[in-house]
């Protein structure tokens, strides 16, 4: 028999209070229920949290049921520095818990989970939502929180930092990168943007966006870009992001990265 949804009046919120990040169900210790009930049949769910502590790893998984016995999985929040995640639709539920399921590392470490059951499907419903997305609340950084970088590298193959993202933070935004052939140089040289430091995610020396040049002298070459970047930085120590030339021979570029610190 095919579940359809019925009707809802409105979106539903729940909160569970900065509550210790241990195995097992989160959400009794805040709520006058084990768990978040919503009245009927609903496909979209999110949630959100904010971690303290910082541990070093955890996992929230974000169930859903029809009947508070057979649980499955909607979402899961893993992001140490604190994430949206969003349900997929496919499936109806009627109540709600989020529970931990794995947790290492950091000083009494806890978890606020903000969890809302939509009436209609948001704007976007897989994976992490990007701040200032359509989905999920509309998301405004304080200015310290605003970060951008700029960098210009010719001539030379030394790798310049031109973005610290500081201990224990994460980074979103995108990234620019261009490169001029100055010289009658072969084709395929390239500006690369990469990861850089100590326990840096994604791992140091990866590549987040490339440029390559055309190969004729005088000319810029195919630009690079990437757009919805995470870099994240252990509690230990900051991370970079640098610009990298494959050639010192006539040869220059130029990166920027415009973002916030989530």
């Amino acid at each position: 028999m095919e579940v359809q949804p019925v009707g809802t009046p409105a979106n539903q919120v729940f909160y569970s209070g900065a509550v210790p990040i241990t195995v097992g169900v989160l959400n009794p210790t805040n709520s006058a229920q084990t768990v978040w009930d919503v009245g009927t049949a609903y496909l979209y769910a999110s949630i959100t949290t904010v971690v303290t502590g910082a541990p070093t790893s955890f996992t929230i998984l974000l169930e859903g049921s029809l009947d508070g016995v057979a649980w499955f999985t909607l979402a899961t929040a893993s992001n140490v520095a604190g994430e949206t995640q969003f349900s997929p639709g496919t499936v109806p539920f009627a109540v709600l818990r989020a529970r931990c399921t794995a947790v290492s590392g950091g000083t009494a470490p806890t978890v606020a989970a903000a969890v809302v059951a939509y009436q209609g499907a948001p704007a976007a419903i897989t994976g992490g939502a990007a701040p200032g997305s359509a989905a999920g609340a509309p998301f405004t950084p304080s200015g310290a929180n605003i970060l951008n970088g700029f960098a210009v590298r010719s001539n030379t193959v030394a790798s310049l930092a031109f973005l610290t993202v500081p201990a224990g933070r994460t980074w979103f935004g995108c990234v620019n990168v261009v490169c001029s052939n100055d010289g009658a140089i072969g084709a395929n040289d390239t500006a690369q943007v990469l990861t850089g430091g100590t326990g840096v995610i994604p791992t140091s020396g990866n590549i987040i966006a490339a440029a390559i040049d055309s190969g004729a002298a005088g000319t810029s070459g195919q630009p690079g870009y990437a757009g919805a970047v995470y870099v994240q930085a252990p509690a230990g120590n900051a991370v970079n992001l640098l610009l990298l030339n494959s050639t010192a021979t006539t040869f220059s570029s130029l990166a920027t990265a415009n973002g916030v610190l989530l």
